[in-house]
């Protein structure tokens, strides 16, 4: 089990209509959030063109999220839950099958020590061991940004290195949780005042 670092860039629109996700290989995302039927979030490994890796379907009465990633070995989904560990609480936890077949928990929590600017900024961590596996931020807030790219995306750093699959997961879990909130807050502030103009705003944890 390797400890070495994979950071990902995260970018997108202001209307956040799509991600584009670069690091050890380029993910495109579509946010389907006006097509009914779809999913949320639609996982391309490349461009949107190439072949989908995976999908996030928000439930609308549950804070709970599907997650499908497509099996290395067929055409099937393998679905997975991340699930609230406690209501009022930003805690979302799956579980993962290591090399050995083992079944770990891992939980995502909000890290208010990188929320000093707008964009919601969370911590993976392995229950078993209580190490931060993952973390999610303001690409500012953890590297001195070099480009405007940079200055305006996310950074996604994973700490634990058991495969790809467990990358794509907590790739795919992290976006499904961002974009969850992003639109919860963006519903909460049309409410408040339709005119603000406020659509592609960055969440808050």
């Amino acid at each position: 089990m390797s400890t070495s670092i994979v950071r990902y860039n995260i970018n997108s629109t202001y209307w956040k209509r799509h991600y584009v996700v670069s690091g050890q290989n380029t993910i495109y995302v579509k946010n389907s959030k006006i097509t009914p039927g779809k999913p949320d979030l639609t996982f391309h490994g490349g461009d949107s063109h190439d072949p989908v890796i995976g999908i996030v379907k928000f439930r609308h009465i549950s804070a709970d999220i599907k997650i499908g990633l497509h099996d290395n070995n067929s055409e099937c989904l393998c679905w997975k839950s991340l699930s609230r560990v406690e209501r009022g609480k930003f805690q979302y936890s799956f579980t993962h099958e290591l090399e050995n077949g083992a079944l770990e928990t891992f939980t995502w929590d909000a890290n208010h020590q990188l929320s000093f600017t707008r964009a919601g900024s969370m911590e993976l961590i392995h229950d078993r061991t209580g190490d931060v596996v993952a973390i999610f931020a303001n690409y500012s807030a953890v590297y001195p940004p070099t480009t405007e790219e940079e200055s305006e995306g996310q950074v996604l750093e994973v700490r634990m290195d058991i495969g790809e699959s467990f990358h794509l997961m907590v790739l795919v879990t992290c976006l499904a949780l961002y974009e969850q909130m992003r639109r919860r807050n963006n519903s909460a502030a049309s409410g408040a005042n339709a005119s603000t103009g406020m659509g592609g705003a960055n969440p808050t944890i």
